[in-house]
């Protein structure tokens, strides 16, 4: 998705993309469902490539994205994902999508500050 649109972060192209293949469910295998998201045949080659990446060239990539991300415009409406979330750490709940999306990312938000390591 990187190399197709430049960014991932609130892409509706990404969206539209990931739903198609979400009708695959099961009728394929996961191989295939690769295959026919990428166009390639699946590979540990990429993932081998990423971190085996050296950390000056890592960050320059992250910061690359980063400035990407500059461009885009946020998202502002609501969202529903008609579907049920459950965040959890463990055998414990941290956050649900009861009360909605942005309910839920704020109450895992702080669950994760208490988490960071200083």
């Amino acid at each position: 998705f990187y190399k197709k649109y430049g960014y991932i972060v609130d892409n509706p192209k990404i969206g539209k993309e990931m739903t198609k293949m979400w009708t695959y469910a099961s009728s394929e295998t996961f191989s295939d469902c690769m295959k026919l998201a990428t166009g390639k045949k699946l590979s540990a080659q990429p993932y081998i490539k990423l971190v085996t990446a050296s950390t000056d060239s890592t960050i320059r990539m992250a910061k690359k994205r980063i400035k990407e991300l500059e461009k885009v415009r946020l998202y502002t409406k609501t969202i529903d994902l008609d579907a049920e979330i459950k965040m959890v750490h463990g055998k414990k709940t941290i956050a649900t999508n009861k009360r909605g999306f942005n309910a839920m990312v704020n109450k895992y938000s702080v669950w994760l500050e208490t988490k960071r390591i200083n």
